[in-house]
């Protein structure tokens, strides 16, 4: 074993490590616009730290380490990361009432390891359509969703006086509100004295139902407090 720095190419890697820091950067900035966990540090490190692996797997391949068979496979590496990229996209994601969410996240984080693996390889075009597309999808499609027939899914909160907390009175006021459907309840005791925490996840076919539906809880509970209706974003 010994040094290899002979064997190195820092304009190559300086040239990588530069398009993975811009390219998973594009990626990642999306999702911290959003407010993810896993944002633009994330999404760099991932994507940087696949690039290295590769570079160093193509160093070892073109200087034919003696401790390294000369067939080396460098595909075996790139799946090795995709693989192994897995626990981290997994940790994206989390289960709100009987839906996941992060599911986005989670997939944007196995594609920063792509990119990196493209990268690291040499194959930088591929990398700059891929990171394009990719934007094209999280971005671009996001608004066409918005007008698509789907199940919307919202969160509700509010406070109401524990003698005023009538969940069969609320339920009710949401089922004229529009066609919904409340996925899960929760009612816990709130730390100011006498209200009580009331929460639902409420599902719709349509997104545009639940500005009615707020205009009309905002309407029919004045008293309220702390009332909030939320989407649920993946």
């Amino acid at each position: 074993m010994g040094l290899h720095i002979t064997a190195e190419n820092w304009m190559e890697a300086a040239v990588k490590f530069s398009a993975a820091l811009i390219l998973s950067g594009a990626v990642g900035l999306e999702r911290q616009r959003k407010g993810r966990s896993a944002g633009l540090r994330t999404h760099i490190l991932v994507c940087m730290g696949a690039t290295m692996l590769m570079i160093v797997s193509e160093y070892i391949a073109r200087t034919g380490d003696t401790l390294t068979p000369s067939g080396l496979d460098r595909a075996r590496i790139a799946a090795g990361i995709i693989t192994g990229i897995g626990f981290l996209g997994a940790g994206t994601i989390m289960k709100s009432g009987q839906e996941k969410v992060g599911l986005t996240t989670a997939a944007m984080v196995w594609f920063a390891a792509a990119q990196g693996i493209a990268i690291g390889s040499g194959y930088l075009l591929t990398a700059l359509f891929g990171t394009a597309f990719a934007l094209a999808v999280v971005v671009g499609l996001s608004a066409i969703e918005q007008v698509l027939p789907q199940h919307g899914h919202f969160l509700l909160a509010m406070q109401l006086p524990a003698t005023e907390a009538d969940v069969a009175e609320i339920l009710l006021h949401i089922e004229r509100a529009g066609n919904f459907e409340v996925v899960t309840t929760a009612i816990k005791s709130s730390e100011e004295g006498g209200r009580v925490q009331l929460t639902f996840q409420i599902r719709s076919k349509s997104g545009g139902d639940f500005a009615i539906l707020a205009e009309l809880l905002r309407t029919e509970y004045t008293h309220a407090r702390k009332l909030s209706l939320e989407r649920l974003q993946v």
